[in-house]
């Protein structure tokens, strides 16, 4: 075998790497060719030309229910002129700060809907790509992103944590970490849709464990949607509970008591909409 593999071959070009290299530099030629004669990947909406990094059309993420004036301990929006929020003044959550880049509505609510419980996967881009436009710089602070988990019963039925899918686009848009591992349900827990504030509460109790690795960090506990704040509040503590320096909720959207309501509409962060 040793003889055969030594003799010269005549079949054998003399320098193979010149050869494969020219087929392969025809074969990326014609696939750019075919990938520029593609059209322009289509609004997650609207299905016109998406012209932003997000998916979307700039008409239709100007019409996203953009979060406006909110509390910074828990993201609840805030009537004008109001100095405080009722919210934490009835009770204060155990996370620091919270952040959502849109109110639970139209048509934001539907995505997160397809994306929770239809396999609708790519909306975790989306979304994950909108909520760190809306963050901007105040990402600087956060030293990871953590994602609420699901007990691993029901993601295996799921197939996927759709807090865990938002994470990872936002963890390659802000040039964070993604701590994924750190936090985890010690027992499963009903779902939280259909529970009032209170059965929430109780429902989550006690119900995450984290691991001490988090000691000393400021952590950005992602979520697709906050709610009565439960969930984000439970997990909070088990996180504080192992050391961790800060917890700061970031989500897609906040339920609020005018969610689904009619508003005026907002501008996008970073953006003009050409009013005075």
């Amino acid at each position: 075998m040793r003889q055969y593999s030594e003799r010269p071959r005549s079949c054998q070009p003399a320098r193979p790497g010149k050869v494969y290299g020219a087929w392969r530099a025809a074969a990326l030629r014609l696939l750019a060719r075919v990938v520029g004669s593609l059209p322009a990947q289509p609004c997650v909406l609207c299905l016109d030309p998406a012209d932003g990094p997000a998916g979307f059309c700039a008409a239709c993420a100007l019409d996203l229910p953009w979060a406006s004036a909110a509390c910074g301990r828990c993201a609840m929006p805030l009537p004008a002129g109001a100095t405080g929020c009722g919210s934490c003044s009835l009770r204060m959550p155990s996370y620091q700060a919270a952040f959502a880049a849109f109110d639970y509505s139209f048509p934001v609510d539907q995505l997160v809907r397809r994306l929770k419980y239809h396999g609708h996967l790519a909306h975790s881009r989306n979304l994950g790509a909108l909520l760190a436009q809306a963050g901007g710089g105040r990402s600087a602070g956060i030293d990871g992103w953590v994602p609420v988990p699901l007990h691993r019963e029901r993601e295996a039925r799921r197939g996927y944590n759709q807090a865990l899918e938002i994470a990872r686009e936002l963890a390659a848009r802000t040039d964070r970490p993604l701590l994924d591992g750190l936090l985890w349900r010690a027992r499963a827990t009903r779902t939280q849709a259909g529970l009032g504030a209170i059965e929430r509460r109780a429902n989550v109790q006690g119900a995450f464990r984290a691991d001490p690795r988090v000691k000393g960090l400021s952590i950005g506990l992602v979520d697709d949607v906050l709610t009565t704040g439960s969930t984000a509040d439970a997990a909070a503590r088990a996180l504080q509970a192992a050391g961790a320096r800060r917890v700061e909720v970031w989500v897609v959207a906040r339920v609020s008591g005018r969610s689904g309501r009619a508003r005026d509409r907002r501008t996008p962060p970073g953006r003009s909409n050409g009013r005075g």
